[in-house]
């Protein structure tokens, strides 16, 4: 007896799997894409494609201290020229460094803003380097490496993020309409199925809906701005 109803209460368990995957897959199959209760059947496409950088714009701002004007710029210019060797030593070319405009700030009108590196300082020379470059890799390389200034006796201030450039990130209308073809493309073909597995015969689309998603894309290897476009699609069923 015992036997029997272990029985039956595993057969009703393994059905209830059986029904619990069915639900789980229908589930799967038909979010987002769906029947609806007019009529209709209602899909998504979707299609992204990555327009690559073509060059990096990258800025870092140095500071050097010293007890006497002249201390302080000579300071400054051991920090500038180690920092060109550290960048050219990572493959940054020497064209593509500018330095900014020197900040020369006496301490002693408020030397409680500064750091421990400079404390004690009279004198403080800040400046910044920004590098515009097409060798991307190069100076990925180099922010990689940034804590090395350190060992060059090179005090670094702040750094800013780096920013991708290229002029097709402006001009991206083909790239959007293809996209839009391809996504809606995927949608009909996701319509199509929906009514094939329900006996229908798909219509005229009624009502097409889409979005552009533009965001910033951060591979290493491949740094740009990645295309995303969704289209969602209403059709006509019988």
């Amino acid at each position: 007896m015992q036997r029997s109803t272990a029985f039956i209460i595993g057969v009703f368990f393994v059905i209830g799997l059986y029904a619990l995957g069915l639900g789980i897959k229908s589930g799967l199959e038909f979010q987002p894409d769906s029947t609806n209760h007019d009529g209709t059947i209602t899909a998504e496409g979707f299609a992204s494609k990555i327009v690559a950088a073509s060059g990096i714009l990258w800025s870092i701002e140095i500071t050097s201290s010293g007890n006497s004007i002249s201390d302080v710029l000579s300071k400054n210019e051991k920090d500038k020229e180690a920092l060109k060797q550290f960048f050219m030593g990572a493959g940054v070319s020497e064209s593509d460094m500018v330095f900014g405009d020197l900040q020369l700030i006496n301490t002693k009108n408020g030397s409680d803003q500064y750091d421990t590196n400079t404390k004690g300082k009279d004198f403080i020379a800040e400046q910044s380097v920004t590098i515009q470059s097409a060798d991307i890799k190069s100076v990925r390389k180099a922010q990689d490496k940034l804590s090395g200034l350190y060992a060059l006796g090179v005090t670094l201030k702040y750094q800013h993020k780096s920013e991708f450039y290229s002029k097709y990130f402006y001009d991206t209308s083909n790239e959007q309409n293809q996209l839009i073809e391809e996504a809606f493309a995927k949608a009909k073909a996701s319509a199509q199925k929906i009514a094939e597995q329900s006996n229908r015969t798909l219509g005229e689309a009624h009502d097409i809906y889409t979005e552009n998603l533009d965001m910033d894309n951060q591979n290493t290897y491949l740094p740009g701005k990645q295309m995303l476009v969704r289209v969602r699609v209403t059709y006509n069923a019988k």
